[in-house]
């Protein structure tokens, strides 16, 4: 079977034939089916599977996002050139340690 692939419909294309197109979804035919009224999308059509994964990076990015603005509101009162001279410091040590674990691998 190929890959699934989107596919673009006009609302009033849709209106017809919305049973054959959601069987076409659910058989992972189309990935995802997107709809245009006036040539601007305003609706998708997806597998359950496909929405929990939006979901969850929906969630995943308002968790990252939240640990930023702690971070941020922790680190407000530091300068600028102390925190990235830090993070640089963090990242150098990072890659040294990756390296150690490759060699004795």
């Amino acid at each position: 079977m190929q890959d699934p692939t989107t596919q673009i419909m006009k609302v009033s294309e849709l209106n017809g034939q919305l049973s054959l197109v959601i069987d076409r979804v659910s058989h992972r035919e189309i990935r995802v089916l997107l709809v245009e009224r006036e040539g601007s999308p305003v609706a998708a059509l997806v597998t359950p599977a496909h929405l929990s994964r939006l979901e969850q990076i929906e969630r995943d990015w308002d968790a990252g996002s939240q640990a930023l603005e702690l971070v941020s509101e922790a680190l407000a009162d530091v300068p600028v050139d102390e925190l990235e001279e830090k993070i640089a410091q963090i990242i150098a040590d990072d890659r040294a340690n990756a390296k150690v674990q490759r060699r004795s691998a």
